[in-house]
C-alpha cells in the first residue's frame, strides 16, 4: 500500500506516485515521509521546521473534541508514530522537532489513559 499525496499535491513538481510519474510509489513515499514533522491521525504534517503551525493537532486540546474507546486503536497508533518521530528527532539532535511533538505525545497519553479508565459497559450481547 503506497502513500498518497495530500490535497495540495502538485504532480508538476515531479512527485507523482503513479507509474506515469518520475518516481515509483516507494521512492515517493520515502522522499515525502522524510519530510514528516508531526504525526496526524491519518498521516503526517510536512510543514518545514522554520514555520510554526497555528493549529498542530488542534483537536487533541479542543474542549469540543469528543472521543470514545472505539477510537483507542487510532490514538495508540498515533502515539506510537509520535514516539518514533520523537526518538528519531532525538537521535539526530533535532530538538525543535522534539519540542513540536512532545505536546502531542502528552495529549495522546492523557486521552488514552482517560479512555482506559472508563468503566466497561456491557454490550448488547452481554445483556
Amino acid at each position: 500500500m503506497g502513500a498518497l499525496p495530500g490535497p495540495h499535491h502538485d504532480p508538476r513538481r515531479g512527485h507523482s506516485p503513479g507509474p506515469g510519474g518520475p518516481l515509483s510509489d516507494a521512492a515517493w513515499a520515502k522522499e515525502n515521509l522524510a519530510r514528516a514533522k508531526q504525526t496526524l491521525p491519518n498521516g503526517y504534517c510536512g510543514l518545514p521546521l522554520q514555520q510554526t503551525c497555528p493549529h498542530p493537532n488542534a483537536c487533541l486540546t479542543c474542549d469540543s473534541f469528543l472521543t470514545t474507546t472505539e477510537f483507542l486503536p487510532a490514538h495508540r497508533e498515533q502515539l506510537e508514530r509520535t514516539d518514533e518521530l520523537i526518538a528519531s528527532a532525538q537521535a539526530s539532535g533535532a530538538q525543535r522537532l522534539v519540542d513540536m511533538n512532545e505536546p502531542v505525545r502528552v495529549n495522546l497519553i492523557r486521552i488514552i489513559e482517560g479512555l482506559d479508565a472508563l468503566p466497561t459497559l456491557p454490550g448488547p450481547a452481554d445483556g
